[in-house]
Formats: structure tokens, sequence, C-alpha cells
């Protein structure tokens, strides 16, 4: 048995002995560490299309234990340097022309892309999310998510992940109103063995019911790469801009 494989099994079964999270947000929690660990260092960029317009952008980011994470502007060149943060329920942007730190929205517009604050730095779900609901199906389960009120997050997640591995495969979000919003595919996820986290995990956002559509590709992941806790404040934002 794979090392990998060993790990995800004894994990479950801790969670389900400790009932740590409750019930169903063990699922939850195993598709979350499938493919993000506590701490990284890695490169994000999205690539989105809104009526035949092609919008680049590049970040680098480093999470700490999924309810922190800071993204810094690579590229486009005009916007380079300014830093978006979560640290808990909060979200900041630091913009180096303002030389000052603004509060954001979970699911304000990232640099006018359809892709959300929220989207990006709130990785793993099980932060921000409870499962009130288990579907099995012939190969995934089927997760129905809720918000736990930590964060001004999405009303209600449909999370679809593989039964083997805890993979997601697919994600539909939705307003209070019930309304879809948004849904997001992983198209890919790609590891260089089955025993060792993604290298590369590359996702495709939607809008239903309007023309937009984004890829977000995380890549040279750095597993354990971290930075200082006190960098996660709106006040030290400006020395990670590169000020």
């Amino acid at each position: 048995m794979s090392s990998l494989k060993k790990w995800f099994i004894f994990t479950f079964i801790i969670l389900s002995q400790l009932n740590v999270w409750g019930g169903n947000n063990n699922y939850l929690s195993l598709s979350d560490k499938s493919i993000f660990p506590d701490f990284f260092k890695y490169m994000m960029e999205i690539t989105s299309e809104d009526m035949g317009k092609i919008n680049y952008q590049l970040f680098v980011g480093y999470l700490n234990s999924g309810d922190k994470n800071l993204l810094v502007v690579k590229e486009p060149k005009a916007y380079q340097g300014i830093v978006h943060l979560r640290n808990d329920e909060n979200m900041w942007t630091y913009y180096p022309t303002a030389k000052r730190s603004f509060y954001q929205a979970f699911q304000s517009i990232i640099l006018g892309d359809i892709i959300s604050y929220g989207d990006v730095l709130s990785l793993s779900l099980s932060y921000d999310y409870d499962v009130i609901d288990v579907k099995e199906q012939e190969n995934n389960y089927l997760l129905v998510l809720v918000t736990n009120g930590k964060s001004k997050s999405y009303a209600k997640i449909l999370l679809w992940i593989d039964k083997e591995n805890y993979q997601p495969i697919k994600r539909e979000y939705y307003s209070k109103s019930n309304e879809l919003i948004k849904i997001c595919i992983f198209k890919e996820i790609k590891r260089y063995s089955m025993d060792s986290l993604p290298y590369e995990i590359i996702m495709e956002f939607k809008e239903p019911f309007r023309n937009r559509s984004a890829v977000v590709r995380l890549f040279n992941i750095e597993v354990g790469e971290k930075i200082p806790l006190n960098y996660y404040t709106p006040d030290a934002l400006r020395h990670i801009s590169g000020e």
C-alpha cells in the first residue's frame, strides 16, 4: 500500500474516532488535504476571457494553514506589487501607489476578472464551510456545503469528489436565493506519483448565464515554504510588496 493511501486511511480513522469536525466534515477535510498542503509557496496565473477579450494575471502566493494566504501581483506590470491578503475571516489589498491597505469583501472581483478574492485566497473549503449532506454516487461523493459564518462566503456549494482518492472534481457555487452563480471544474491535478502532492493544479471557472470564463493555474508548488505569521497583517503588506 502506498504511503499516501496509508496517510489517507490513518487520517480518516483518526477524524472519525475523535469526531473533531463532526461526521460529514471529514470528507471535506480529506478532499482539501488531497491537493493542498498546510504550508506552501506557489505561482498562480489567471487567464480569463470576457466577450473575446483575454486578460492575464500572474501572482506568487504563500499559504499558511488554509486561513492565511498572500498573493503578490507580478503581472500585468501596471499592477505589479499589489498584495492581496487573507487573515482568518478578513481580506485586504495593499496598493503601492496609495501606500495603504483596503478591506475587501469575500465576493469582490479581483482586478476586473470573474474570479473573486474568496475564490483564490480561500483554497481550502473546510475553513469556511460545513458539510450538511453526503450523497454516494457510482464513482464520486457529492457534498452539500453551507457557510459556517467565519467569512462572508457563498451561501452553498455543491462539491463532487473522487470516491477513491478524495480529489475534488467539480464545484457549484450558489447564492442565498439558491441561484447558481459560478461553476469550477478541476481540469488537471498533476502529480509525479500518487504518493506525492500535486505540483500543478488547473481549475476552470465559468459563469453559467454569461459568456465569461477563467482558468486558474497553480504551479511551482513548494511544500513547506512559509513566511512569518506577522507578515499576514495589513500593516506588513508593504514589505511583501517589494517597496
